[in-house]
């Protein structure tokens, strides 16, 4: 059975969501990364944190659910996203 996510609901949190995700990227110590991969997605509000630390970074970000990849498209259509088991998932 396939697991669906409702996008507008899970950002009802948005904030509480996405804090952890500002605090540990607040801690990397790394200039100016070439590629970021995000994964486990969802609507992509953890992946603005990174595209606002490293604007010159290439960031892909990676979720499993259809609803959460269809929804971070729409928030930021120019970003790379993929569809995909982060389990299985290779950047090859």
């Amino acid at each position: 059975m396939k697991t669906t996510w409702n996008a507008e609901h899970y950002l009802k949190f948005g904030t509480q969501r996405t804090r952890p995700a500002a605090d540990l990227v607040s801690r990397i110590q790394v200039a100016e990364p070439q590629t970021i991969v995000d994964l486990g997605r969802g609507p992509g509000n953890s992946t603005q944190v990174l595209i606002s630390r490293w604007p010159n970074s290439k960031i892909i970000g990676v979720d499993s659910s259809t609803e959460m990849i269809e929804a971070a498209r729409k928030r930021r259509p120019n970003q790379e996203w993929i569809i995909a088991d982060a389990s299985k998932w290779s950047n090859q």
